[in-house]
């Protein structure tokens, strides 16, 4: 099957549950029938859509080029919440610890309840750093690359900074954990 979403898609589509979720530069997240692209059902959020989305907490999350995270019914498409973080969420969300990851364009490194949408934590990557990748989730810690070349590993809980580390220069993709070593 093929499916025309109306706009550009930038965001890697998930697949959860025999749905396929999309966004566009519309701001329109598409839940599309995997075994047939048959619409389930649409969302519109009024800004483009340039991350992938999170399943976690009942739920999909997702965020807007506005700042906006949304928590959506996974089933219904009916939106349970919505929390303004007051800059573009470019890069994916993320899901650690039952806690959902958003960095926006300012720097801040958010967490997120996806049941309830209420802020749990926030911190700022160094230099006032940008970072677009998918943060890495692992063992109640994540770890953020920056395109300014920072390599940060916040705990999940507080965002307390574990440990942070500077490359000779940017760092052009996500981390990645290959074995016991870190790769970007």
């Amino acid at each position: 099957w093929r499916v025309e979403t109306g706009a550009p898609v930038r965001c890697v589509p998930l697949v959860s549950g025999g749905t396929v979720l999309v966004g566009n530069d519309d701001g329109v997240l598409l839940a599309l029938d995997t075994s047939s692209g048959v619409e389930r059902w649409r969302f519109a959020a009024g800004a483009a859509i340039n991350s992938r989305c999170v399943v976690g907490g009942g739920g999909i999350v997702f965020a807007a080029a506005d700042g906006r995270v949304y928590g959506l019914d996974q089933r219904t498409g009916r939106e349970r919440w919505t929390q303004p973080l007051g800059a573009p969420v470019l890069a994916d969300l993320a899901l650690a610890d039952s806690q959902v990851v958003a960095i926006t364009e300012a720097g801040e490194v958010n967490t997120i309840s996806p049941e309830s949408g209420l802020r749990a934590a926030k911190a700022l990557l160094p230099d006032a750093g940008v970072s677009r990748f998918r943060p890495l989730a692992t063992d109640g810690q994540v770890i953020i690359a920056s395109a300014e070349g920072w390599l940060s590993c916040y705990a999940v809980r507080d965002l307390a900074l574990v440990w942070q580390r500077k490359a000779a220069a940017g760092i052009g993709g996500a981390p990645v954990l290959l074995g016991e070593r870190l790769y970007c």
